[in-house]
């Protein structure tokens, strides 16, 4: 499963080095042990799929670096208008800068 997951990425983008490995813990504890500029978490539960899964909710509110959380595209739910936005949640931390950096690098390459 591992190597077919890694021969996914290959194809998806030829030019990037990735490698698989079979790791012991949960998926948010092996995710978080990581030093990363981006930790990346698929989420596929929550209260009818309205909120991220318990471990898109641990990466994020443990995570030292930005967090992406990807659901799965199902009908794009919400109105037209809201659909191809990027929404960044701040407080005005020093920490709000690096995640409105990403944001907008990510609005950018999507096109928004």
């Amino acid at each position: 499963m591992v190597e077919a997951a890694a021969e996914v990425a290959r194809r998806a983008e030829p030019g990037v080095r990735v490698v698989g490995s079979t790791v012991a813990g949960t998926a948010a504890e092996v995710l978080l042990r990581h030093e990363a500029s981006v930790l990346i978490a698929g989420s596929h539960s929550g209260v009818s799929g309205a909120l991220p899964g318990s471990t898109a909710l641990r990466v994020a509110a443990n995570a030292e670096c930005p967090v992406v959380v990807v659901r799965p595209v199902v009908d794009e739910p919400g109105p037209a208008e809201s659909r191809g936005l990027v929404v960044a949640g701040v407080d005005g931390s020093a920490r709000s800068e690096a995640v409105i950096g990403f944001a907008v690098a990510e609005a950018v390459r999507l096109g928004c």
